[in-house]
């Protein structure tokens, strides 16, 4: 069985007013990256943990969906096998304020935290504040093998590399993904 691999980005925060020096960063990335694929590194996926846009707005998405474009041209796979939740910079802030405040204020331990998210309607309300990031992960990776979780706070992929089942599981809770693998044969 051959080495799985994978290419993990995070935190690129990328913004139309810092396009052109972000543009200089990505590109010397991306150029590294095709250098080492040409070199015979395969990437079999992409993590890419959260901060892609830099407040969360529909424009910002744009860039990222272009930049992983250009990603999967220099790894020389499909996009639909990059898997990425959502970070800190991926919510707009300035959507609902007060609901999120009030939101703050009534979870202060966990079991608050889970009496909130146990109800569909507080929970889609507060999900509203990453409708950008979602709506931009709905679209950009239609074709991508996904399972909603019950609670609609994440996704189960799974894939089948050389014999070695791997999970992905991103929830939509900031930078959080987990990346589980099982031998299908001994």
């Amino acid at each position: 069985m051959r080495a799985v691999t994978w290419l993990h980005i995070s935190d690129l925060h990328l913004r139309e007013s810092e396009e052109l020096p972000q543009k200089a960063v990505l590109s010397a990335m991306l150029e590294d990256i095709e250098r080492r694929c040409t070199a015979g590194l395969i990437v079999d996926f992409v993590l890419a943990t959260g901060a892609l846009a830099f407040s969360g707005d529909e424009a910002e998405y744009n860039l990222v969906a272009n930049f992983f474009i250009k990603l999967s041209a220099a790894i020389g796979l499909p996009h639909h096998k990059i898997y990425c939740v959502p970070g800190n910079h991926d919510v707009q802030r300035e959507r609902f304020k007060t609901l999120f405040d009030g939101a703050r204020q009534n979870m202060r331990n966990q079991n608050e935290v889970y009496a909130f998210l146990s109800d569909p309607d507080e929970r889609k309300t507060l999900l509203l504040r990453q409708d950008a990031f979602l709506t931009f992960q709905e679209r950009f990776f239609e074709k991508q093998d996904r399972q909603r979780t019950i609670d609609d706070l994440g996704y189960v992929c799974t894939l089948d590399i050389d014999d070695l089942l791997i999970s992905i599981i991103g929830l939509k809770v900031p930078h959080f993904l987990i990346l589980l693998a099982i031998p299908l044969r001994e």
